[in-house]
């Protein structure tokens, strides 16, 4: 892939131990389809129709007080129904100690192809619903809206109001009900100031500690209560409109006081008053007509291979990929033929990168159902993976691997047309390969038609805005996602993309200043040699000059070119061509050894700042002049003085340098006086043998200087060690737990060691490498092959049984090198 930029993928662990979650086979498992849920369960029919019509009330609700919001969504919303809580563990989220998380009634799992809800209907309690409830408003904010466009205060604050959603008799609906645990909170902790807290942004929010977060949630939901229900209701159109503001790129403060009449400091006092006061009342919505939905529901039974599938694909989504391996093995041996099996298998080979095997499973769903959108689509997405290398970096797709992708890219296209990740990944595909990039650009805006605000798709656009040279867009969509994803490697890619914008800038600012001052200092020179007036330009044809006349013709162009913009040499200065070998800087002396062609000498400076500096080589944008810096392959043009007061062993004081091609030489005021323009017309065949090396050549420079510079971005983006730690690169041979210890085994340079895991909860965990996305750390996890960097806490004990305490493992690529 051609651009100016890279990117670390950075994904963050969670710590498991897994238990294996396989399905009761004596259980019977049913299918109700509702207008907008698929419910499946081994609970009661009438408990599963009970919960479908539960998640129905809440979206029409919803719908009937947002009329102008979208919420209709090309992503299915499954839903699975536990019968009891045993049944409903082992497929509940993960504690770090990698035991299920019992605190956990019930959960929304969001996906790009579906969203999955689980509870168990057992012992079901309004907690059950809270978390889905929350977590579906998000889900319907973000599809209207798009997260990158909504204020993190907003989404939470209404995702918090909404949480304790009722409704009784089908129409009798409350909102607003208050949650004890935000009041106790307030009361005890001061608010945040609302400068402060309109400036969160998602990523600051959640990269926050548990308790920060817990101030921000409680302080949302109270501002958004006061705005919805206090001061009368009279706020709530106020409320829309700073939405309105918001999201037409008005600025948060300026769009505040527009809308509410009023500024952060007054509606602070006003909220604080709110507070203090107490006196929190809850709202009946009295709807028109009752909400029902029983009678359009379907059911029907399903077979033990599709449960199994559903539960496949439910860990698939909760990253759990050896179970999931285990339900869809038992799925696809009784039925080999599900498309939807075969699906879900592809993509946990692909997360566990068996490309091979991903590649067949995705195959087999197209073979066996060529109008599935979702196969068309992974397919694509399982080649494009495959490219990566072990930094995470698309180079380049062949032209058979990028047609292959486009096709189905296509097909899913249109089978689907609302499916937004079908048109970013093919605006990736024409991002790396580089070609049709003004398509590519018309098909990510309609995948952000589909989804707003979408951070994946608008990261794309801005790449390809970049490559455009659209500067200003591409870094206005960057900045966006930058400031409202709570990813860090999204974080990390959008700010790449921004400082290659920078870089481009200074670049191509810094080259236009260059071409100024040459063009200022020929015309100078120009007119003092009388070159103007000197000998009329020599035509020669093309095809009557060999190809080293050429290259002489090229040479002389060059040398006059160059000499005649060389700062000019003022008396008593000396300009010579060739070498540095050193640079030393030692008791505050600087010194600088120089081979020309009269021989070895050393120049003395008296700092870096000082001296004038000049680039007149193509292909090198900048070059740092320091202590030790290694300018030993560079033809270099050094000018310099005597001193004035003679130094054993020095020839004199450094006053420039200037880099320059390596056929570059000296010429005289009368040789460039002398010399006559040679204009050639014409050009012979192209030589391709000779062009194909060339691009070859600096395709291989490139991509060497590329992983230099990733290499680097990896080196700075580690965990520093802290008092009393160390860090080595090696590999964790298997994870072991034993009672309540947890410790891994390790292998480096070092020899093997074996490291406690003393807090798991406080252990930092890290990826930075495709090769290891999708592991888990967790009791009897190995990682054969993987590296990593490990930092330890060192052992005080004479004899210990540990090496010491682990406090970070970080996933590398297998190059890597500490620095």
């Amino acid at each position: 892939m051609k651009r100016s930029f890279v990117f670390v993928a950075l994904f963050l662990l969670t710590l498991s131990v897994c238990k294996v979650a396989v399905a009761a086979p004596a259980d019977v498992w049913i299918s109700v389809r509702s207008k907008n849920f698929h419910l499946i369960g081994n609970a009661s029919e009438k408990n599963i129709r009970a919960v479908a019509t539960r998640l129905e009330q809440f979206r029409e609700t919803f719908r009937l007080l947002f009329p102008g919001m979208k919420i209709a969504s090309s992503t299915p919303t499954t839903v699975i129904v536990f019968k009891n809580a045993a049944a409903y563990r082992p497929f509940k989220p993960k504690r770090p100690d990698g035991k299920p998380d019992d605190g956990i009634a019930g959960y929304f799992q969001s996906g790009d192809d579906v969203n999955y809800i689980t509870l168990s209907t057992e012992g079901e309690t309004e907690d059950t619903f809270g978390t889905i409830f929350h977590e579906y408003t998000h889900f319907m904010l973000d599809t209207s809206i798009g997260k990158a466009n909504i204020p993190p205060w907003f989404n939470e604050g209404l995702a918090e109001y909404y949480q304790t959603y009722k409704i009784e008799e089908d129409q009798k609906v409350t909102l607003g009900i208050v949650q004890n645990s935000h009041l106790n909170l307030l009361q005890q902790t001061k608010l945040i100031p609302l400068n402060q807290f309109f400036a969160i942004d998602n990523y600051s929010l959640h990269a926050n500690g548990d308790h920060s977060r817990s101030i921000f949630y409680a302080q949302a939901w109270v501002l958004m209560h006061y705005l919805i229900q206090g001061n009368g209701g009279n706020n709530v159109k106020n409320l829309e409109r700073f939405l309105s503001l918001v999201l037409r790129d008005v600025p948060p403060e300026s769009a505040f006081k527009q809308a509410f009449n009023s500024d952060y400091a007054t509606m602070e006092r006003e909220l604080t008053d709110y507070i203090r006061k107490n006196k929190y009342t809850a709202t009946l919505f009295p709807l028109k007509n009752k909400l029902v939905f029983d009678a359009e529901m379907a059911v029907a039974p399903i077979s033990e291979a599709t449960t199994a599938t559903y539960l496949g694909d439910l860990l698939l989504h909760t990253q759990q990929y050896n179970d999931a391996e285990i339900q869809l093995k038992q799925a696809l041996a009784a039925e080999p033929d599900s498309v939807m099996a075969n699906t879900s298998m592809g993509l946990v080979k692909m997360k566990q990168r068996n490309f091979p095997e991903a590649k067949r499973f995705l195959e087999r769903a197209i073979t066996l159902d060529g109008k599935s959108a979702f196969s068309h689509y992974n397919y694509a997405f399982a080649l494009s993976r495959e490219g990566l290398d072990e930094f995470g970096y698309a180079q380049s797709y062949s032209t058979e691997t990028a047609a292959k992708m486009r096709a189905s890219l296509a097909r899913a296209i249109e089978l689907n047309p609302q499916f937004p990740e079908s048109y970013r990944l093919l605006g990736f595909v024409s991002l790396v390969t580089g070609d049709d990039l003004d398509n590519a650009l018309k098909l990510v805006n309609r995948g952000l038609a589909i989804q707003p605000g979408d951070p994946g798709l608008m990261l794309v656009a801005a790449k390809i805005m970049f490559r455009q040279e659209k500067f200003d867009a591409a870094r206005s969509l960057a900045e966006k996602v930058a400031k409202s994803t709570e990813k860090k490697e999204t974080k990390a890619d959008a700010e790449e993309v921004i400082a290659s914008i920078e870089r481009t800038l200074d670049a191509k600012a810094a080259y236009e200043k260059q071409v100024a001052d040459a063009r200022a200092q020929y015309e100078a020179k120009a007119l003092n040699l009388n070159l103007a007036s000197s000998k009329a330009p020599k035509i020669l044809k093309r095809k009557d000059i060999t190809d080293e006349q050429m290259k002489q013709i090229e040479r002389d162009r060059m040398n006059v070119g160059i000499n005649s913009v060389l700062p000019p040499v003022e008396t008593g200065q000396i300009r010579t061509l060739g070498r540095v070998d050193k640079i030393i800087c030692r008791s505050g002396t600087i010194r600088i050894s120089f081979t020309s062609a009269e021989g070895p000498l050393t120049l003395s400076a008296v700092d870096f700042q000082s001296m004038q500096l000049g680039i007149f080589k193509e292909g090198t944008e900048n070059f740092e002049v320091g202590c030790g810096s290694d300018l030993s392959k560079e033809n270099v043009v050094a000018t310099y003085v005597h001193p004035q007061r003679p130094f054993p062993g020095v020839a004199g004081q450094i006053v420039g340098l200037s880099i320059v091609p390596a056929e570059f030489r000296l010429m005289s005021q009368k040789e460039i006086a002398d010399y006559q323009l040679v204009i050639v017309e014409g050009a012979p065949p192209t030589d391709i043998a000779k062009n194909v090396k060339v691009v070859a050549d600096q395709q291989t420079e490139f991509e060497q200087r590329r992983r230099e510079a990733m290499m680097r971005q990896l080196q700075q983006a580690l965990r520093e060690p802290r008092d009393g730690e160390t860090r080595l690169v090696g590999t964790i041979e298997k994870v072991e737990c034993s009672g309540q210890a947890m410790s891994v085994s390790v292998n480096s340079d070092k020899g093997p060691m074996k490291l406690k895991i003393g807090a798991p909860n406080d252990l930092h965990l890290m990826v930075m490498t495709p090769d290891a996305a999708g592991v888990r750390f967790g009791c009897n996890e190995s990682f054969p092959g993987l590296k990593a960097v490990i930092t330890y806490f060192v052992s005080a004990d004479k004899k210990p049984k540990y090496a010491g305490d682990l406090r970070s493992v970080e996933f590398v690529p297998a190059s890597f090198t500490l620095p």
